[in-house]
C-alpha cells in the first residue's frame, strides 16, 4: 500500500510478487527509486467513488524502469526538472517529460510521449506511437523520416513513432514511408 507524503519515496518490494496500491484521492505516486515491483495500481479511497487519474512522479534526475511493470489504471508517468530516463511499461504509456534533458522511452504498447522542455531523447518503442508537442510555445518541425524534432536552434532525436501532434502554431509535420495520424491544436 502507498501512503503519499510530500516527499519522494524508495520503494523496493523484494521477492515475491508485489503491487504498489494507490488508493489517495489526488492521485499521485512520488518515486525517488522502484525496485522489484512487479504492478503499480490505483484504486478508489471507497467503494462508492470513481478511481481518481493516478500520475507518476519521478523525483527529478532519477531513472526509472517500468518494463516488467504492469500498470493498472495509472493515467501519466511524469519526470520533474531534471534530467529524468523514464522506461515505459509493456501496456499503452503516457509519459511526460517536463523540462530538463530526458530519455524517454515508451516500451512495447500504444504510447503518447510528450517531451515537454529541455533537449530529450524520445523512443517511441514498440507499437503504434505518437509524439506530442503540443505543450511547446513556438513552431515546431516534427519529421518522422528524418527522427528529428527542431523549434528554434535546438533539435531533438525522436525514434520509433507513427504519429505526431502539433501545436496551436505554424508547424511542420512530416510523415515517412508507413501510415501516419497528424494531429494539431486548433
Amino acid at each position: 500500500m502507498y501512503a503519499k507524503d510530500a516527499g519522494f519515496d524508495t520503494v523496493d518490494g523484494g521477492d515475491g510478487d508485489d503491487t504498489l496500491l494507490s488508493t489517495t484521492a489526488d492521485g499521485e505516486i512520488r518515486l525517488r527509486s522502484l525496485q522489484n515491483v512487479e504492478r503499480i495500481e490505483a484504486r478508489a479511497p471507497t467503494s462508492d467513488q470513481a478511481i481518481p487519474k493516478v500520475n507518476v512522479y519521478l523525483e527529478s534526475g532519477q531513472s526509472i524502469d517500468l518494463t516488467n511493470v504492469e500498470l493498472i489504471d495509472i493515467h501519466q508517468i511524469l519526470g520533474e526538472s531534471g534530467a529524468e530516463i523514464i522506461a515505459g511499461s509493456a501496456g499503452n504509456d503516457y509519459i511526460v517529460g517536463l523540462s530538463g534533458n530526458d530519455t524517454l522511452n515508451g516500451g512495447s504498447g500504444d504510447d503518447i510521449i510528450s517531451d515537454g522542455a529541455g533537449i530529450d531523447l524520445s523512443d517511441g518503442g514498440d507499437g503504434i506511437d505518437t509524439i506530442d508537442v503540443s505543450e511547446n510555445n513556438v513552431a515546431i518541425t516534427v519529421d518522422l523520416e528524418a527522427q528529428r524534432i527542431n523549434y528554434g536552434s535546438n533539435t531533438e532525436v525522436i525514434l520509433n513513432f507513427e504519429n505526431a501532434t502539433g501545436t496551436s502554431l505554424d508547424d511542420t509535420l512530416r510523415g515517412d514511408v508507413g501510415q501516419h495520424t497528424f494531429g494539431r491544436l486548433w
